[in-house]
């Protein structure tokens, strides 16, 4: 069921890049962590300075969902990588949407307007 009404009028849609925190000890570079935890995707990963934290942009929506299975929480050498939709900006969100309008007039306002920047996937709600 795609798009979702959110609070306030707004419909919101996970994209695919995920923001990732490591706990116990942060990995050394962004090769340490392609190489442990991201294997296998296709990825580009940017570390944020003075944080134990990176943004991963994956090629598609559903390898972003994959990897949030398959990798939150795992632990390798001493290190936790908890995963989550970067809530700031991988969520499309269309707000002020008319009071009526129906979740398949949702979905064609979402797809009209937003597909042709990626893949549309299933709603956050």
């Amino acid at each position: 069921a795609f798009p979702t009404h959110t609070s306030h009028g707004m419909i919101s849609v996970p994209t695919r890049q995920l923001y990732a925190t490591f706990r116990r000890n942060k990995p050394k570079d962004s090769r340490e962590i392609e190489y442990d935890f991201f294997r296998g995707y296709s990825v580009s990963i940017r570390l944020l300075p003075n944080r134990d934290a990176a943004f991963i942009n994956f090629t598609n929506v559903s390898e972003a969902k994959r990897a949030l299975k398959e990798v939150d929480g795992i632990r390798i050498r001493n290190v936790i990588c908890d995963l989550r939709f970067n809530r700031s900006s991988s969520i499309v969100s269309i707000a002020s949407v008319p009071p009526g309008i129906t979740d398949t007039q949702a979905m064609e306002i979402a797809t009209n307007e937003f597909s042709k920047y990626g893949e549309l996937n299933q709603p956050v709600t």
